[in-house]
């Protein structure tokens, strides 16, 4: 199991989801940074300039979607740890993004358990990219 503690900054526009992951990540231990959308994803990684350990973003979104957004932060910060999910038929896209550096996929709706292991994997990939990287 990864460490788990740190903000995760969680990204998707569905409110109910959004606080009831919120809620799960806070019981596995994390700080939660919770937004709505693309655009108040990239502002509050900004905002809190390396202190997000993790980014859950939704693939789809209204506006700014999680393709643009995944972009969009990794200009930010090319080794920028996201773990995606979505509850829709994602992955070519979902596999797109992880040739480009995503962590891992998961599929929602899911529960606390499966959280916890795709965010242990998605901590443990990220540490080692770390470590590999000059």
């Amino acid at each position: 199991m990864a460490e788990r503690r740190g903000t995760v900054l969680l990204v998707d526009d569905d409110d109910m989801f959004r606080f009831a992951a919120e809620q799960m990540l806070r019981e596995l231990g994390f700080d939660v940074t919770a937004v709505g959308s693309g655009a108040s994803a990239i502002e509050a990684y900004r905002e809190l300039s390396g202190r997000v350990r993790m980014v859950l973003l939704d693939l789809q979104m209204p506006h700014m979607d999680g393709e643009r957004t995944f972009f969009r932060l990794q200009e930010l910060d090319p080794q920028v740890p996201v773990l995606l999910c979505s509850g829709f038929s994602a992955e070519p896209q979902a596999e797109k993004l992880q040739d480009a550096g995503a962590l891992g996929f998961l599929h929602k709706p899911f529960e606390m358990a499966s959280l916890g292991v795709h965010v242990d994997r998605a901590l443990r990939r990220h540490r080692r990219r770390q470590r590999s990287t000059p």
